[in-house]
């Protein structure tokens, strides 16, 4: 997810970003749109943006059981 955000926040695409991260093919624009890797680098974006933005401190808190 960090890798996502810091390649957005470098300027890179997307689909620039799914390249690197995913190991994706390089596809035309009209293709890209209905691609799995799109969707995939995007939910990791949003995810990434949550926890940055705060969101990080939930898992901070949790309890973890010892055993």
């Amino acid at each position: 997810m960090l890798r996502v955000i810091d390649g957005r926040r470098s300027g890179a695409t997307f689909q620039e970003i799914a390249e690197i991260v995913l190991r994706a093919d390089h596809v035309s624009a009209t293709a890209w749109k209905s691609m799995s890797e799109r969707d995939a680098v995007m939910r990791r974006f949003r995810e990434g943006m949550r926890l940055v933005e705060g969101a990080y401190r939930s898992l901070l808190s949790r309890r973890h059981a010892t055993t």
